[in-house]
Parts: structure tokens; C-alpha cells; sequence
């Protein structure tokens, strides 16, 4: 079973625009408002509800406002919670020692999945390749050596039609594509390294895929400042008071997987 990718291909595709100079990618029909990315995703610090977006109407003009719909606790300006998201997105840069770690996990696992296709391919090649030659010799004990009768070389000859096919079929899914890992990883770099910028140049889909990869878990808003958050393997998080504070952690059944 191949594991599904860190990096969403769509989010690695409008990320590429980006660096191509093509400017903002154009953002598709989408289910969740654009001007509230964060909503559902950030829960209040207070009650752990994830906190929605709403505008309200002031004297002269509306205001966008995040707030907790359970115990009312929370609720900050739109501009305010996402600028104060964006710093948290700064803090976090990949360390080099992570990265290294990192990208050796993304490349020991891809060449063991890799030599585990390789050697199951070779296995059904030869299951393939005996089936077939059961069946020829079924076929010349039907047709020329007379051995066996009508009903019982159609008997045979369909098991074995069907077993190859099956065969054949686990074959082709043992095949993986040609890809450059390297490039896959650098780009994973890159995106790591200018969390921040990209997040506010990118398209509403691809804010929330970016949030969902670098916080598997989300992050929690108490009103003033994010608290401590559950990261990407790749990323260590700086603390207020100028010390690393470890926000490490896998997200739950990941495995490093940039592959198709």
C-alpha cells in the first residue's frame, strides 16, 4: 500500500506558479468562506470548539470577526488572528539537523518500498510466467497428446486464464513511477522554509492544505496568541522567550511519502 503524499499535488502545483512568476494561482469553487481560512481550523483556547467567521455590521462599515459559537470566550478580528497566524508561520523554520533527519526517513523509506515492489514484482513474474506454461501444457494434452478430455481442458484452461489475469493485474500495480525524490524534497524545503509568505499568496484550498500539513492537528487561539502546537516532523518551533522550544511531533500515521 502506498502512502499518501505529505505534499497535496494541488498545493505543489499553485506553489510552482508562485515560483514560476505567474502570479497568485486562480482559486477554484471551494465549500468554506475566503474570507475566513481559518475558521474550523483554529478551536478556542478556552473550550477546544473550533471557532467559525462571521462579519458584523458596525456604524459606518462591517467587521470580520473568529469567534467560539460554544462558550463565547474568543473573538478576535479577522485581521488581528490572521496576522498573529502568520507570525506563528515565521517562527517555524526547518532545522538543519530535522531536515537532514527528515529527508533520510523520506529516502529510506522510498528505497525500501522501492525494493519491496521490486522483489514482489519479480515474484509475480514468475507466477506469470509458470501459469503459462501450465496452460500450454494443458492445451497440448487437450490437443495433441489426447490425455484429457473436452470438459476437463476447459476446466482447467479458464482457472488457470483467470489466475494469470489476476496475476498480471497484482503485477502492474507493483510498478512505480519515475519521479525525481530530490526535486520532491527540495521543493518540500522551500515550501517549509517560507511558510508565512506563501500562505498569504496562495488560494483558500491551498491555505487550508498548507495549515493541515504543517499543523496535523490543528492550533488553538486563547484571544491574544496561539498556544504550543503539534508540527510537521521537519519543522522546530522558537519560543517567545528566544530558547527552541521542541514542537515536534509525527502527525498520527504518517509516513513520509512524496511518491505518486
Amino acid at each position: 500500500m502506498i502512502a499518501s503524499p505529505l505534499v497535496p499535488e494541488t498545493l505543489f502545483r499553485n506553489v510552482q506558479r508562485l515560483l514560476d512568476g505567474k502570479g497568485v494561482p486562480l482559486r477554484p469553487h471551494i465549500r468554506n468562506h475566503e474570507d475566513f481560512p481559518l475558521r474550523r481550523f483554529v478551536s478556542c483556547g478556552h473550550c477546544a470548539t473550533p471557532l467559525t467567521g462571521s462579519w458584523s455590521t458596525g456604524r459606518n462599515k462591517t467587521y470580520a470577526y473568529y469567534h467560539c459559537p460554544k462558550c463565547r470566550r474568543v473573538s478576535a478580528k479577522k485581521r488581528d488572528m490572521e496576522l498573529a497566524f502568520t507570525e506563528l508561520l515565521a517562527q517555524l523554520q526547518p532545522g538543519p539537523g530535522y531536515m537532514r533527519l527528515f529527508k533520510a526517513i523520506v529516502l529510506d523509506v522510498w528505497k525500501a518500498r522501492r525494493a519491496e515492489n521490486e522483489s514482489l514484482h519479480t515474484r509475480l513474474e514468475r507466477v506469470v510466467a509458470e501459469k503459462t506454461q501450465r496452460l500450454d501444457r494443458v492445451t497440448d494434452a487437450f490437443l495433441h497428446e489426447r490425455s484429457i478430455d473436452h470438459a476437463t481442458y476447459e476446466r482447467h484452461r479458464d482457472q488457470l486464464r483467470e489466475e494469470i489475469a489476476l496475476a498480471e493485474i497484482k503485477l502492474s500495480d507493483t510498478t512505480l513511477e519515475r519521479f525525481d525524490v530530490d526535486g520532491v524534497l527540495g521543493f518540500a524545503e522551500y515550501l517549509l522554509g517560507n511558510a508565512a509568505r506563501l500562505w498569504m499568496e496562495l488560494g483558500l484550498d491551498q491555505k487550508q492544505q498548507l495549515q493541515q500539513v504543517l499543523f496535523p492537528e490543528g492550533v488553538r487561539f486563547d484571544g491574544e496568541k496561539f498556544g504550543t502546537a503539534v508540527t510537521c516532523l521537519a519543522f522546530k518551533q522558537f519560543g517567545e522567550n528566544g530558547g527552541e522550544e521542541s514542537g515536534l511531533a509525527s502527525p498520527p500515521g504518517f509516513e513520509p511519502g512524496f511518491w505518486p
